[in-house]
Formats: C-alpha cells, structure tokens, sequence
C-alpha cells in the first residue's frame, strides 16, 4: 500500500498536484518521505526546510515513524493572530 503525500499552499503550486503516492521502498520516516519528494520534484527541494509536516491530520516532526497507507501533509507556516 503506498503512502499519500498531500501538498498545500504554494508547495502544491510547485508541484503542480494536490497529492502524489509513494511506494513504501525504505521509506521508514517522515523525513526519507520529505527526501523522496525532493528527489522526485528537485524545484520543491530548498522549499522543504522551512515547510510543516503532519501524518495522517496530526503534527509530525521528520523523525517519526511511517507506515503504508499513510497520509504525509507538507504544508506552510501559518502566522496568525
């Protein structure tokens, strides 16, 4: 089962998709995902340092653990007030 990358804000414009599917090929962490989206869309790649992460609707830092059928979210700061 792959794992869904889903895109938000201008990271969607630069790939020009709402999502993407991954196979689960030593994708272990939220981090090898963000590292085989920027290898597969290098333009997204200096993008990526400063984007917020989620698995699955919950905040994620890249050390966290993904499984199959995962939904990985790559979303902007968000500032508010």
């Amino acid at each position: 089962m792959p794992i869904t990358v889903r895109f938000y804000g201008p990271y969607r414009d630069i790939v020009g998709e709402d999502f993407i599917t991954m196979k689960d090929r030593g994708l272990k962490t939220v981090a090898d995902v963000v590292q085989a989206v920027a290898k597969r869309h290098p333009k997204i790649g200096p993008q990526l340092a400063s984007a917020n992460l989620a698995l699955n609707h919950m905040s994620a830092d890249p050390l966290t653990h993904v499984r199959p059928g995962d939904t990985v979210a790559i979303f902007p700061f968000v500032a508010g007030g």
